[in-house]
């Protein structure tokens, strides 16, 4: 007898850090949870009467379903994340390491979220990208407490508890992702 299994719903807590969650300008937001960072698509919550509608019409109900992803890859809590833009993520644990996430297949987005079925559609669109991680960098000795980044610049600072700020140079995509300035 073969026992199959899906997701149904994923649910997950946010870290209790001051800057373990961020927003990108689309609709994605990140967060801590544990040793992941867990992702969340903020546009695919509908109000009731369209869920009731949706229902009736397609005899499932495609409301929000929370976080639809989680990236694991940190030793430590998740202290810091932060988007640089749509498609890269900077994440940051209380070990002191920080890591550079890439998202693939990002060109793939429907136009304007105009009506409840392109929201439906990006969500699913949504469920085919992939985050791939850089290697992590041990960028301090004590827990990560600060992270911000200039996009244009190519520049992060980073602050942690070992009393250092450490600026950055985002390299090439390679082996070295971080030049310490």
């Amino acid at each position: 007898m073969a026992i199959t299994a899906s997701v149904e719903y994923i649910s997950t807590s946010v870290n209790r850090f001051n800057r373990s969650s961020a927003a990108s300008s689309s609709s994605l937001v990140a967060f801590g949870s544990g040793k992941f960072v867990a992702l969340w698509d903020s546009q695919v919550s509908f109000p009731l009467y369209h869920a009731v509608i949706l229902t009736r019409r397609f005899r499932q109900s495609p409301v929000d379903r929370g976080v639809f992803a989680t990236l694991p890859g940190h030793g430590g809590l998740v202290t810091c994340v932060e988007f640089i833009d749509d498609s890269r993520l900077l994440s940051a644990d209380d070990t002191g390491s920080m890591r550079l996430w890439r998202k693939l297949n990002s060109s793939v987005r429907t136009s304007r979220n105009i009506c409840v079925l392109h929201r439906v559609l990006n969500f699913l669109i949504a469920l085919a990208v992939q985050w791939v991680p850089s290697p992590s960098i041990q960028a301090h000795s004590k827990s990560i407490s600060a992270l911000c980044s200039h996009a244009q610049a190519g520049c992060i600072v980073t602050g942690s508890s070992d009393s250092l700020l450490k600026s950055w140079k985002l390299g090439e995509q390679g082996a070295h992702h971080f030049i310490l300035l």
